[in-house]
């Protein structure tokens, strides 16, 4: 799919601390080989080195890094970034298509993203890299750096779209849209993401419908049905209320971003985060659009993607605020 918009692409393995063998993606430069060698200094893309500005993305629930191509460059938010001259990496977790293998998405915070991150260091020649994560991809994220604070100085920011940690707000219907409402013909990944959108660009669901789902890992469910249950963010138990994860250890500055009608990640939960962390330098709700899914491909993305890259370029601090 890269490839075919006119883009280089570049695919590396990582092995995780317990074997996982991952696939990381990156796109080196813009379209038609533009924008390479780091761009203008003056601009946030760059560094004061002239290297382009690396910019990590992690999927959701149910996808892989290919929902951040759909649509092309006129909808993806990360080729975009691309072309603008920063060096973008899609990161995929276990169990997906390009990767073997998992258990819950607590595993992927703290096993599957630091080995990817650290080979995006490794292959930038970066000190930080900054973070964005949509849906699950968040939810890991907050769990990673939790359990391994020292992981926070690696990041110049995070970028939450969608964000999913306390879910005591969360709409059960979604469940219960499994039972009542799945046929042949049903894509899961709506019924659990965002079935109800006014804004979905219609092009780019024809590219997304035959390749989504991706494969996931039961317990993510039932980790997620667990914050439902018990309204803390905790780690995942078999059968009980689980360990809390302790999020003042989340010193990254942090921007959220939210929709009015997600069946996930509601406003007020995601209120809730904010007030939890230490450290969130911006806040917005996209009046505009429904759930989760049009942040990542809706009709009008360039707002979105706007917001996306005024978070990217804003000054932020360190540590408490």
């Amino acid at each position: 799919m890269v490839k075919g918009y006119g883009y280089q692409v570049e695919s590396h393995e990582v092995q995780t601390e317990d074997g996982y063998i991952l696939t990381l993606f990156r796109i080196p430069s813009g379209r038609d080989n533009s924008n390479q060698g780091g761009g203008d200094q003056q601009n946030s893309s760059g560094n004061k080195d002239g290297k382009r500005r690396a910019v990590f993305f992690m999927h959701g629930l149910m996808t892989n890094a290919e929902s951040f191509i759909f649509g092309g460059p006129s909808v993806s938010m990360a080729l975009n970034m691309a072309d603008a001259g920063y060096d973008v990496y899609f990161g995929n977790s276990r169990g997906t298509v390009y990767g073997h293998k998992h258990t819950t998405w607590h595993d992927i915070g703290v096993k599957d993203i630091p080995a990817l991150v650290d080979k995006v260091l490794s292959i930038s020649g970066q000190a930080t890299v900054s973070y964005i994560g949509h849906n699950e991809g968040t939810t890991a994220f907050y769990a990673m750096v939790s359990e391994n604070p020292d992981y926070s100085d690696k990041f110049d920011r995070h970028i939450s779209l969608g964000p999913i940690v306390y879910m005591k707000n969360a709409d059960n219907e979604v469940f219960e849209n499994i039972k009542n409402h799945y046929t042949d013909k049903s894509n899961v990944y709506f019924l659990f993401n965002g079935y109800n959108s006014k804004h979905l660009n219609q092009t780019t669901m024809d590219q997304v419908v035959p390749r989504i789902p991706s494969t996931a890992s039961a317990r993510e469910i039932h980790h997620f049905a667990q914050l439902m249950k018990y309204g803390n963010f905790q780690k995942y138990s078999e059968d009980s209320n689980g360990q809390d994860y302790d999020l003042s250890k989340v010193t990254t500055p942090v921007a959220l971003f939210y929709t009015p009608e997600d069946h996930i990640s509601n406003e007020e939960d995601v209120k809730n985060l904010a007030s939890n962390l230490p450290n969130v330098y911006q806040q917005h709700k996209f009046e505009d659009l429904t759930n989760n899914v049009d942040l990542l491909w809706s009709e009008n993305m360039q707002n979105v993607y706007d917001q996306v890259k005024h978070a990217l370029e804003m000054e932020t601090q360190k540590g408490d605020q």
